[in-house]
């Protein structure tokens, strides 16, 4: 057999590509007439295995990953798989005990939606507890949002309060209350104490174009807030639609790259949060322990 790897090969390398995608073709062009939803997972297959593979390298480099525990709910890219694999886009639940920042992989347990039957040896019955987890995760993003957009329309008001008031030490005050309730976004407290020096300073040409900047600022915030709020709404929506039961599949256990991994790839992300009920953790590890863990007797 041709060692394909040595750079001597090269040209036989070529070819034996080529007849390779070639063979890759014909079997989608066979199953467009055959297996037409098959020819189409394929390609997307293709699709998405080619842009993973485009940013593995810059991936492997990253000297931190997102770290995740144990119970998190992840929305998963698993692939174009084989005979009973489960493969496509799947909710799954984190069973790695101690995942790390160095750490590139992570150990999953899929889950799947529940049609009219279990198989109690291999799989743990969640009921409904992936919608509920879900959709209160998503109510709490909406719910904090909305107050996030209060909060910056309050500052803006303040903003007004400060321009056009004659009083100096209410002015102060509100210069202060405004550091306290903006304390951890590092940026704007910057622009509010810069605000507050050119106001101390008398300068109120400095003081029309700081709080020019802050309004700024907070209109962009705001903007993005507004429109946040109906990606979320629609999302509680499709969650909502869930199929109500579903199961959590011990038998296909798997380890996959982070790479692969939907949402969450941040802290912001939706399911960031978003962790199955102890009870059923509980569920699967027995089930895990079952399947794979010997016991010596």
């Amino acid at each position: 057999m041709v060692d394909y790897k040595d750079i001597n090969n090269k040209d036989k390398y070529i070819h034996y590509r080529d007849n390779q995608i070639y063979k890759l073709e014909k079997l989608g062009k066979e199953w467009t007439d055959s297996k037409y939803k098959q020819a189409v997972l394929l390609s997307y297959w293709y699709e998405t295995y080619e842009k993973l593979l485009r940013k593995e390298e810059n991936f492997k480099q990253q000297k931190k990953y997102f770290k995740y525990k144990r119970g998190q709910i992840l929305f998963v890219n698993f692939g174009y798989r084989i005979g009973h694999e489960l493969g496509g886009n799947h909710y799954c639940v984190v069973v790695s005990n101690n995942d790390s920042v160095n750490s590139g992989n992570v150990t999953v347990v899929p889950l799947r939606s529940f049609k009219n039957k279990i198989n109690d040896r291999f799989q743990v019955n969640l009921e409904n507890s992936l919608q509920i987890s879900i959709a209160y995760s998503l109510k709490k993003t909406i719910s904090n949002l909305k107050e996030s957009s209060e909060t910056n329309r309050t500052i803006v008001n303040t903003l007004e309060y400060i321009f056009n008031s004659e009083s100096e030490n209410l002015i102060l005050d509100s210069f202060d209350n405004l550091l306290e309730e903006c304390s951890g976004n590092y940026k704007i407290v910057n622009l509010i104490y810069n605000a507050k020096s050119c106001f101390l300073k008398n300068d109120t040409d400095e003081l029309s174009n700081s709080i020019d900047d802050i309004k700024a600022f907070i209109e962009k915030r705001l903007e993005k807030i507004e429109k946040e709020i109906p990606l979320m709404q629609n999302k509680l929506s499709k969650a909502l639609e869930l199929n109500k039961g579903s199961i959590a599949d011990i038998n296909q256990i798997t380890t996959i790259s982070k790479l692969r991994i939907l949402n969450p790839r941040r802290k912001e992300d939706t399911l960031s949060n978003v962790t199955l009920d102890s009870k059923y953790m509980d569920q699967i590890n027995n089930k895990i322990k079952e399947l794979f863990v010997f016991d010596k007797k």
